[in-house]
């Protein structure tokens, strides 16, 4: 079996646990860690430097290389580095980019799959689960009323997402399940 390349870009502690621990028997995934937007980008991108905004990503999308990965687990809201506490929705434009690279075309972009722990975010996210979408990004928020930060990610549930494109990489737009 080939071993997947990823990179989970995850700031909470806990649920960076939670991913080293569903990853730490599967050798199938050879996994990177980042804890916060700028680690993350400069792990993905082949860039000289990175900004010190997130904004500086959607305007770099043309001079970015994507470096050697197969897939992206990002979280939704993240702060761009540790030197900064406010979260702002950067795995979408994580995602965007990933998606990009291919300029259009499925077969070449790096799937990325937004993995968020859902309600604790409150209405704030409903935003960006809409436009993600619109943008026919894959997005996994767990399903739970529960207003706590302690909900478990599922894990498993963003690697059946990437597994499917992994193997379905075609033109247009992913069905919804797997979006």
């Amino acid at each position: 079996m080939e071993t997947k390349r990823i990179l989970v870009i995850e700031d909470n502690q806990k649920h960076l646990a939670d991913a080293k621990a569903f990853f730490a028997d599967k050798p199938e995934y050879q996994v990177d860690y980042a804890t916060n937007a700028k680690d993350g980008c400069s792990k993905l991108f082949s860039l000289s430097e990175c900004q010190s905004s997130w904004i500086w990503l959607a305007a770099s999308r043309d001079k970015a290389i994507i470096a050697n990965y197969d897939g992206v687990i990002t979280d939704l809201f993240l702060p761009w580095s540790q030197y900064h506490t406010s979260e702002e929705p950067i795995g979408v434009a994580i995602a965007v980019l990933c998606r990009d690279v291919g300029h259009g075309d499925r077969a070449k972009e790096l799937p990325a799959v937004i993995l968020t722990a859902g309600f604790h975010h409150g209405p704030r996210y409903q935003w960006v689960y809409e436009l993600s979408k619109k943008l026919g990004l894959r997005y996994v928020a767990a399903n739970t009323d529960n207003p706590v930060e302690e909900v478990e990610k599922d894990w498993a549930e963003a690697i059946k997402r990437l597994t499917w494109a992994w193997n379905n990489k075609v033109s247009g737009k992913f069905p919804d399940q797997y979006r």
